[in-house]
């Protein structure tokens, strides 16, 4: 998370009727501050982490696509240790 600071935790209140998180208390807190923001501000913060969000998935397709090559580069590296 930027800044360096953890993620704040759900908690019970956070929580539907299923038990699956809702929200975290720190996205509540962050949410109340921006509906008080006029419209034109709160598009723009909305822009931004929607763009985040998107980046974070394209992160995670990259990344789960490029575990097979890692794995193979990997093998090949031990084959060439041990072959010397």
């Amino acid at each position: 998370m930027a800044g360096g600071k953890a993620a704040s935790r759900p908690t019970r209140a956070n929580r539907d009727q299923k038990g699956e998180t809702i929200m975290t208390q720190l996205l509540e807190k962050v949410l109340t501050e921006v509906y008080k923001l006029p419209p034109e501000k709160q598009d723009a913060i909305a822009a931004v982490i929607l763009e985040e969000l998107e980046d974070e998935r394209l992160w995670d397709k990259v990344f789960a696509g490029s575990q097979d090559k890692l794995a193979e580069l990997a093998r090949k590296v031990r084959a060439d240790i041990k072959a010397t």
